[in-house]
């Protein structure tokens, strides 16, 4: 279940981060005087109204998911310094007056959100992609038991390092970094 838990906060933090974003994108959008120009400007208005919020929310779900996945919180992964951003986002936000006096807030905070919308792509390019459907599977499958999934990608890897290697039947045992360990 805590697996399961970890993907579903993850997905919450892209999401939330798509949402955040578009607020830029509809502000664009909803330029001129059209008829679509005056829905995308209700939407800004009603994205921006929430911004913070959302913001905030965003942390606190990343929060969760990298204490839900198999890395510390605190460590140096892409997922780590993908949510540091997103702090420095925050900040960024309430020090505004201050930072208005060198260029302007918004000016680093488009900055920011151009980093942080790319250490998100590396973090689940870095992770092996979209795992969604093999975790919701492999839940499934066991009954809604705990297993270990890996993507494609990341079972080749694994089993590259075993090219030509012959085993003799028998027991073997091993160790490795996994979920929390």
């Amino acid at each position: 279940m805590e697996v399961l838990m970890n993907f579903a906060f993850a997905w919450a933090a892209v999401i939330l981060a798509v949402i955040l974003a578009v607020v830029y994108i509809t502000r664009k959008l909803a330029a001129g005087n059209t008829n679509l120009a005056n829905k995308f400007r209700l939407i800004n208005k009603s994205l921006r109204k929430h911004h913070k919020l959302l913001g905030i929310l965003l942390i606190l779900v990343g929060l969760v998911h990298g204490l839900l996945s198999w890395e510390k919180v605190l460590s140096f992964n892409i997922g780590t310094i993908s949510w540091v951003v997103s702090i420095l986002l925050g900040l960024n936000f309430m020090l505004r007056r201050f930072l208005s006096k060198y260029r302007g807030w918004m000016y680093y905070h488009r900055a920011l959100t151009l980093v942080f919308i790319a250490t998100i792509i590396l973090h689940v390019v870095d992770v092996g992609g979209i795992q969604a459907p093999y975790v919701l599977q492999s839940y499934l499958d066991n009954g809604g038991g705990e297993t270990v999934v890996l993507a494609k990608d990341s079972v080749n890897k694994i089993a590259s390092n075993f090219e030509g290697v012959t085993f003799k039947d028998g027991v073997y045992e091993g160790e490795a970094t996994g979920f929390r360990a």
